[in-house]
Order: C-alpha cells, then sequence, then structure tokens
C-alpha cells in the first residue's frame, strides 16, 4: 500500500500510475522535439494539449484506481484499462521516435 495524497493505494496501481506518468512525461518530450525538428512548435499550444491529451489520459486512471481500490469488483477494470494505456503510450513513442532524425516526417 502507497499513500497517495492522503489517500492509500495498492501499490501495483502504484506501479502502473507511475509507469503512464514517466511514459506521457517521454511522449511530451518527443513530441516537442519532434515540432522542434519540424519547425512547428509553438509554446501556445502546449498548455492546451498538456490539459487536454495529458490530464484526460492520467486523471481518469487515477480515479478508476481509487475508486477500484473502494470496489474490488473495479480492480480488473482499472489494470485493464491501464495496461492498454500504456500499451497505446508505447505505440506512440515508437512512431515518434521513428519520425525524429533526418529522415523522420
Amino acid at each position: 500500500m502507497a499513500d497517495v495524497f492522503g489517500y492509500t493505494l495498492d501499490q501495483n496501481a502504484v506501479y502502473l500510475i507511475s509507469a503512464v506518468l514517466l511514459l506521457k512525461a517521454v511522449d511530451v518530450v518527443l513530441g516537442v522535439l519532434g515540432a522542434l525538428q519540424h519547425g512547428t512548435f509553438d509554446v501556445r499550444r502546449l498548455p492546451a494539449y498538456l490539459s487536454g491529451t495529458v490530464l484526460g489520459q492520467i486523471v481518469p486512471v487515477v480515479l478508476l484506481a481509487m475508486v477500484a481500490d473502494l470496489h474490488v469488483g473495479l480492480q480488473a477494470a482499472f489494470y485493464v484499462s491501464a495496461v492498454f494505456l500504456i500499451l497505446k503510450l508505447i505505440a506512440d513513442l515508437r512512431d515518434k521516435v521513428g519520425r525524429l532524425g533526418p529522415q523522420g516526417r
């Protein structure tokens, strides 16, 4: 069990949420690097991206983890959704890494 903002979460849930946060942080960095490389980076678009895409993926996973901790029947839903999100983020990272470099599009 881990204490997150005064709320106790299962240790496995904390590991999955940490993986999501780490992958999303790398995704954001690669996205910014790619936009800088292609000359399309606009700092004014970054807050909208962070509040929409980042929070739109991370907050629901954290809330589902908290609800799943209260109701055992929702634990499977949390684990499945977290694993699918991790797989999606890994695929996104693979795509972004492929677009970086001199031959990237």
